[in-house]
């Protein structure tokens, strides 16, 4: 294959894991923001509890995924998340579609560490 540098296919292993434990910490400043500045009084009790268990997923999936354990089963959970914020969210403003490309990155992010692995300095280190 042509590259210009071919010499950076080497780093492929701690650019992952360096990867990882950035959507580690968005995720883990998320799910605290979430959890403890936005009220949870809604009108439906069951969007409130859909917010604090989201909450409390990213928390621990962002500490999971820092750490390094259990990364692909994790993104899983953290992309089915994800996935349910970008579809059922109503507060994000039809006129703001930056919050919807922040939170499509970050689910194309975590869903790259399905195929990549945990990379480098990590508990779960692949087969």
């Amino acid at each position: 294959m042509l590259s210009l540098f071919p010499q950076l296919f080497g780093f492929a292993f701690p650019a992952t894991g360096v990867l990882r434990v950035v959507v580690s910490i968005i995720f883990m400043i998320e799910g605290k923001r979430n959890f403890s500045n936005k009220p949870f009084i809604d009108t439906n009790p069951r969007v409130s509890y859909v917010k604090k268990t989201q909450a409390i997923i990213e928390v621990i999936g962002g500490s999971m995924l820092f750490i390094g354990l259990f990364v692909q089963p994790v993104s899983i959970i953290l992309c089915l998340s994800l996935l349910i914020r970008m579809l059922f969210e109503h507060d994000i403003q039809s006129s703001d579609k930056r919050v919807c490309y922040y939170y499509l990155l970050l689910f194309v992010l975590t869903i790259s560490f399905l195929f990549l692995g945990p990379g480098m300095y990590a508990l779960d280190f692949p087969l």
